[in-house]
């Protein structure tokens, strides 16, 4: 009886192999496989609806930002972090200068500084 149902699962493991083989080798090889979200219809959709375009298209590079920051609190920059607040994406900037530590938001499309927070570095006593 083991051995007949240890044919059995071996039959159907190659017979498994087989059909994925045959169903992996569909393609013509110098033909690309195409995701059925990427067809020609659904991209004329997505550039009638503006859905297509870049969501980081006019964001501000981070040598900007740190120019940006550099401009309120003198220290060196440790952190630059892209985050999307309320729709909108804005650059969270963290620098220190020895004895002070600085978090600085900012739009990322037009560098306006949103918010400033100056404390004193408790890390320093970490290191």
């Amino acid at each position: 009886m083991n051995k007949k149902l240890g044919y059995g699962i071996g039959a159907l493991a190659i017979a498994l192999v087989i059909g994925f083989t045959a169903y992996q080798s569909n393609a013509a090889p110098t033909e690309p496989i195409v995701a059925a979200s990427e067809t020609e219809e659904v991209q004329e959709t997505k550039e009638k609806t503006g859905e297509n375009q870049d969501p980081f298209a006019g964001v501000l590079s981070i040598e900007e930002v740190k120019q940006i920051a550099l401009t309120e609190f003198e220290g060196k920059v440790t952190e630059i972090e892209l985050d999307k607040d309320d729709g909108g994406l804005i650059y969270e900037v963290e620098l220190r200068d020895g004895t002070h530590e600085a978090e600085i938001e900012l739009d990322a499309m037009t560098g306006e500084i949103i918010e400033v927070e100056i404390e004193q570095d408790d890390d320093r006593w970490d290191d």
